[in-house]
């Protein structure tokens, strides 16, 4: 039991980091170099940070990091290349 709640914890983590570092290329995009470099070092709340940098993007951009992130999903999905994982 200990070992699944240490390998949780971890994951959450992983998952924090992750989203703060999604967060920091989304701040880069809008321009906000220095708010980016903050977030990048886990400054503020991962979630949050992520959603306010998405406001400050302009609508080209926000088609663009859709467009990266269905990318991603895609080949996370077993899709790339135009596989099917299933």
């Amino acid at each position: 039991m200990d070992h699944r709640l240490r390998e949780e914890a971890r994951s959450f983590q992983q998952i924090r980091q992750a989203t703060w570092q999604l967060a920091a290329y989304v701040w880069e995009m809008s321009g906000e170099h220095q708010r980016a470099a903050v977030v990048r070092h886990g400054g503020g709340d991962p979630a949050n940070e992520y959603a306010e940098a998405v406001v400050a993007l302009d609508e080209q951009q926000r088609l663009q990091l859709r467009a990266a992130l269905e990318t991603v999903a895609g080949y996370l999905e077993g899709k790339r290349g135009g596989r099917d994982g299933r």
